[in-house]
């Protein structure tokens, strides 16, 4: 296998990676918005104890509900943690 060949897999490996993670946080996101309004409420947060211990630091904005940036910020804080 030449070095190019090996270059090109590992950026692929990359992006479906990145791509990946990005699916599994809308999926997580919908779910979590019960009514599908686009926000999680406190109310909608109850089953997930991650989200409801970081609730005001989550809550950027703090509208009393999560919108799907403030979501995803808190799932790439998670993903870095983990690495």
């Amino acid at each position: 296998m030449n070095i190019r060949c090996l270059v090109v897999s590992a950026v692929f490996v990359s992006a479906t990676s990145i791509t990946m993670g990005a699916v599994a946080d809308e999926a997580t996101f919908a779910t979590l918005d019960a009514d599908g309004d686009g926000y999680i409420t406190m109310m909608e947060a109850e089953n997930d104890a991650k989200l409801t211990e970081s609730w005001d630091v989550v809550d950027v904005n703090k509208d009393g509900r999560i919108e799907k940036a403030e979501f995803s910020a808190l799932e790439e804080q998670g993903s870095k943690a983990s690495e």
